[in-house]
C-alpha cells in the first residue's frame, strides 16, 4: 500500500518553471535532446518537446480552468 502511495506521489511536478526554461532553451539551441534535458533536469521531455515545438506554453497553470473570473469570485467573496 505504501508504495502506491509513493509512485501517486512521484507523478506530481518536482520542478521550477525556471528550470523548465533552462531544459526547454537547451533543446531549442540544440545543445542537447529531449532525452538528455529530462534526464538532467528532471523535466519530462513530452513537456519539453511540446513547448519547444509551441503546442504548449512556457508557463501554463496546471489543473482545470476556472469557472469564475477573478472579479465574480472577489465579488461574491465582499
Amino acid at each position: 500500500m505504501a508504495s502506491n502511495i509513493l509512485k501517486a506521489g512521484k507523478r506530481r511536478r518536482q520542478y521550477t518553471d525556471d528550470v523548465k526554461q533552462i531544459a526547454v532553451e537547451a533543446v531549442a539551441q540544440g545543445r542537447m535532446s529531449s532525452y538528455k534535458a529530462s534526464k538532467c533536469y528532471g523535466v519530462p521531455s513530452g513537456t519539453i518537446r511540446s513547448v519547444v515545438k509551441g503546442t504548449q506554453p512556457l508557463h501554463a497553470k496546471m489543473g482545470p480552468r476556472t469557472v469564475l473570473t477573478d472579479e465574480q469570485e472577489t465579488k461574491l467573496a465582499k
